[in-house]
């Protein structure tokens, strides 16, 4: 029996130029609801980082408020080697006479961890800066291998240093350099800044650096904390002793300066804005290994970078150039409240 006119009706399908129509209709809506979607994902990452670099503040001032009397607090930042930056809270534990890279004395704090605050991790391609101001960059700080085509004589935004070093290496820790927010002991207040450097006490991962020499017999596992750690090294009548297990050679220490100005920023938009790219390994614009060093590195890069961190978008150089599209924040710190307040909002 033959179908009726209505149940031929019923099954017959869609044609080819239905089927087109309907598919133009979603590929704009696509066009219109990812990009929508994308910017609000980034949005609230954003947001997120910028909560979160702000709580961070917050337990450096707060880590200064609870140690007391004589134990100024402090928030450093760290890179780890997969990628994700750091915010870690120390108080000052103690303080040694270390050696600058010419071999003269000199005296610095050292901070160790505080065991009542977690460290921060900042979102996935959100990245920190320091401002580094006109001649404190020097090779006591950041080696020449990074900041090489850098002028030292002028501020610079500069990167925390903390995951490229030998771990095995007993005496290559002077790879390892950041930069803190630091705070006054008891009242909390936003540290005026000083010539003093500070070494963070943040222990290598290798095993095999335990084995042998001063680093076996004062194994930093076998004590009950980094305080006890600390207060039996400082006890030793040896400054080469005290300079080998936590001085700015030491592979478990990391010197860090005092900054007052800070860049909250996307790594992976950093690149693109310098037209170069991020490592796979390390997901920022420096390769994986034991040191520091540019995927691609053009000899105004560094020039580059503090241009696009400092530039807001509508500004120009000169009459008729563009500077690069900004898209990181600028924070400065509050001298009494400690606090972070954004600069260009």
């Amino acid at each position: 029996m033959r179908p009726t006119s209505s149940n031929a009706a019923r099954r017959r399908g869609f044609t080819l130029i239905e089927l087109l129509v309907v598919i133009s209709l979603l590929t704009i809506l696509l066009a219109i609801a990812v990009p929508a979607f994308s910017g609000l994902l980034y949005s609230n990452e954003r947001a997120m980082a910028d909560s979160k670099l702000k709580i961070a503040a917050t337990m450096g001032r707060d880590a200064a408020v609870r140690a007391g009397r004589g134990s100024d607090g402090a928030v450093a930042f760290f890179f780890d080697a997969g990628g994700r930056v750091r915010a870690v809270p120390f108080v000052k534990a103690g303080e040694i006479t270390d050696l600058d890279d010419s071999g003269n004395p000199v005296v610095r704090d050292v901070f160790i961890k505080v065991d009542v605050f977690e460290a921060i991790e900042m979102p996935r391609n959100w990245s920190v800066r320091g401002y580094a101001g006109s001649n404190t960059i020097d090779d006591q700080w950041y080696g020449d291998y990074t900041y090489s085509s850098a002028d030292w004589s002028e501020g610079s935004w500069v990167f925390p240093e903390t995951g490229f070093f030998d771990t095995k290496d007993a005496d290559g820790g002077d790879r390892r350099q950041t930069f803190f927010i630091r705070y006054d002991a008891g009242s909390g207040t936003a540290s005026v800044p000083t010539a003093r450097d500070a070494l963070l006490l943040d222990p290598s991962p290798s095993r095999t650096l335990r084995t042998s020499g001063l680093f076996a017999t004062y194994n930093i596992e076998r004590f009950v904390s980094h305080r006890a750690y600390v207060q039996q090294v400082l006890r030793l009548t040896s400054d080469a002793s005290k300079q080998t297990l936590l001085g700015d050679s030491s592979p478990d220490t990391v010197l860090a300066r005092q900054v007052t100005q800070i860049a909250l920023y996307d790594e992976q938009r950093l690149a693109g804005a310098m037209k170069t790219r991020t490592d796979r390994a390390t997901n920022s614009l420096y390769k994986a290994g034991d040191r520091p060093e540019f995927v691609a590195a053009p000899v105004s890069l560094i020039t580059e970078v503090n241009r696009w961190i400092e530039s807001p978008d509508s500004a120009t150089t000169t009459p008729g150039e563009q500077k690069p599209a900004q898209d990181a924040r600028v924070y400065f710190v509050e001298r009494y409240s400690g606090s972070l307040r954004e600069m260009y909002p």
